[in-house]
């Protein structure tokens, strides 16, 4: 029979671990932010179907290929956080996702025939 420890009663303030008001707000900002980029799939649906006509069972294969990825690379990124640093983990992809954003807006759509504004 394996004997456990019972929790020790502790009282006071210095128990407790509390986030302060600006890691709250990283984290809430964090989450909404992978949340949205993880809807992208779902609402541009509609053009991929205009612009590549494909059936019902492919539409959803398109969809599923975009997390199929994330699902895979969200075990490995929980170990990375652990090895390099949990902080610098999500400013480093919070950069990545403003760069490609910023890239997105710069590239001229199909057809465009006004040159892409400058950023500078």
């Amino acid at each position: 029979m394996v004997q456990t420890d019972s929790p020790v009663e502790t009282s006071g303030e210095s128990a407790r671990y509390t986030l302060g008001r600006g890691t709250l707000a990283a984290v809430v900002l964090a989450v909404c932010l992978s949340q949205m980029a993880l809807s992208v799939p779902s609402l541009i649906t509609g053009l991929i179907q205009q612009d590549l006509a494909p059936s019902s069972a492919q539409l959803a294969w398109i969809v599923d290929a975009f997390f199929i990825p994330v699902a895979a690379l969200e075990l490995g990124f929980g170990v990375f956080g652990d090895l390099f640093d949990r902080k610098r983990l999500l400013v480093g992809g919070a950069a990545l996702i403003v760069v490609g954003s910023a890239v997105a807006v710069l590239v001229p759509g199909e057809g465009s025939s006004t040159p892409p504004p400058r950023a500078w």
